[in-house]
């Protein structure tokens, strides 16, 4: 994850040991109904000593039992679907808001469609489907 500051704890919004000021994964409904269900703020993700995290986006029927932050996991509600009668439609977007000069893995650095897997590198998002029983067989803390 980027390093973003601490400030809901009351940190200054930048400072030289942050990449960006926030980051953010949402779940939209569609084009055609605009509205967001839910999103994470990087404060609200647990992350590891290295950064990285785990997010897990699902209904609540189909939440693993481990997708909690005392396994080291931030869960998100799939929510109403696209909000057009699809309960399975909608996305997840990943945003980046104010990068620090000079740190060049943000969403803002990419040129051309395509290239946010280059340019974001090691914080390119990995994406996979798992199953409920799939997951919760990683245990707590999830490995």
């Amino acid at each position: 994850a980027p390093r973003t500051p601490r400030t809901l704890k009351g940190n200054a919004t930048m400072d030289a040991a942050v990449d960006m000021r926030y980051w953010s994964m949402c779940k939209n409904r569609s084009v055609a109904d605009g509205a967001t269900d839910a999103c994470l703020i990087d404060e609200q993700v647990p992350q590891d000593a290295t950064g990285k995290y785990t997010i897990v986006v699902s209904t609540e029927a189909m939440r693993p039992g481990n997708a909690r932050a005392e396994c080291g996991v931030a869960w998100m509600p799939w929510g109403a679907g696209d909000g057009v009668d699809n309960p399975h439609g909608g996305f997840v977007i990943f945003r980046h808001l104010k990068p620090a000069k000079g740190f060049a893995n943000s969403l803002w650095s990419t040129k051309t469609l395509g290239d946010e897997r280059q340019v974001l590198g090691p914080y390119y998002p990995e994406m996979s489907y798992q199953a409920k029983a799939a997951f919760e067989a990683r245990g707590c803390p999830v490995r």
